[in-house]
């Protein structure tokens, strides 16, 4: 066996199973917000879940994980971080859902590999190749199957939507400026920094409803979603994606966005008994051959659009 195989065998293991867990991971956040919201305002469901994961990070960090900074020019980097990584992309997409349809957001949260793979080429840190792009071509495609880009509705939704849009091109910006930070700083050191900086930038725009909250009046039950959207859909996904963000491009990680929605309809077959389509089948294999087409471009002989030097190192 080759070294070229070892490597492609390796990454499957050490990057690609842990992005399959962050999609799923993330894909317990509809529910769980649809369930916390019977007893928390949206802006406040996006506060704890910041504060929330901050104090994880936080314990942690200061009994196990302590990394002093080196700089305190890295203090800003890190809020810079908070603000596109967390605040915009968790309070715009709260706030753009508000003003919008389900299927709207759905639909333009898929722009998330687009604007990323936009970013990393303007800022050469990744070359644009044939298969990249192809790649995310052919995943959207699978998408919008899947979701249904014939039900994207643009009346009467233009601010909900632009939200969702400035949402995914935060996220997207994150993965891209955060990267090199990698260099200098464990991950978990950058988590919780970025964490940090983010419920003190989100606390203006939330405040005013979490004093609002009545929380003696809610019953145990109703803080079980809220905990699972703190530890399942944002402490563990955030730092596995960052974790594998140090072993690949930010390109590679925003196409498994793409699976969500595969995610999504498995579990609605699983556990609400809907019937799994056609429809869903080749949604499916449209998904996995455009995340396999950016994730294993590599391993794929197809010419560079642009030859900018990539900041990627293997």
């Amino acid at each position: 066996m080759t070294s070229r195989e070892l490597d492609f065998k390796a990454s499957l293991v050490t990057i690609h199973l842990p992005l399959l867990l962050t999609q799923l991971l993330f894909s317990t956040i509809p529910v769980s917000a649809k369930l916390a919201f019977h007893s928390f305002l949206p802006e406040t469901v996006v506060f704890f879940r910041i504060a929330g994961s901050a104090a994880l990070f936080l314990l942690l960090f200061a009994t196990r994980f302590y990394q002093p900074v080196r700089n305190g020019r890295h203090l800003f980097s890190f809020a810079v971080f908070g603000f596109f990584g967390v605040v915009g992309n968790q309070y715009l997409f709260v706030k753009g859902v508000s003003y919008t349809s389900s299927i709207n957001a759905s639909i333009l949260i898929s722009t998330i590999p687009v604007f990323t793979i936009i970013f990393a080429v303007l800022g050469k840190k990744e070359r644009l190749t044939i298969s990249k792009l192809a790649g995310i071509l052919v995943a959207m495609a699978g998408a919008g199957l899947l979701i249904g880009f014939e039900q994207l509705d643009f009346s009467g939704h233009i601010k909900g939507n632009l939200l969702i849009l400035l949402n995914s091109s935060c996220f997207a910006l994150y993965l891209v400026i955060s990267k090199p930070m990698l260099r200098h700083y464990k991950p978990f050191t950058i988590m919780t920094y970025m964490y940090l900086f983010s419920t003190l930038e989100v606390l203006p725009l939330t405040i005013r409803q979490v004093l609002q909250t009545e929380f003696t009046s809610i019953p145990p039950a109703g803080y079980a979603p809220l905990a699972v959207i703190v530890f399942l859909g944002t402490f563990f996904p955030y730092l596995i994606n960052k974790l594998i963000l140090q072993k690949t491009e930010s390109s590679v990680v925003a196409i498994y966005t793409y699976v969500q929605p595969v995610v999504g309809s498995l579990l609605a077959v699983l556990f609400l008994g809907e019937t799994l389509s056609v429809k869903i089948v080749i949604a499916t294999l449209f998904i996995f051959t455009g995340v396999t087409l950016v994730s294993f471009h590599r391993y794929i002989s197809l010419p560079n659009l642009f030859q900018f030097k990539s900041g990627f190192r293997p």
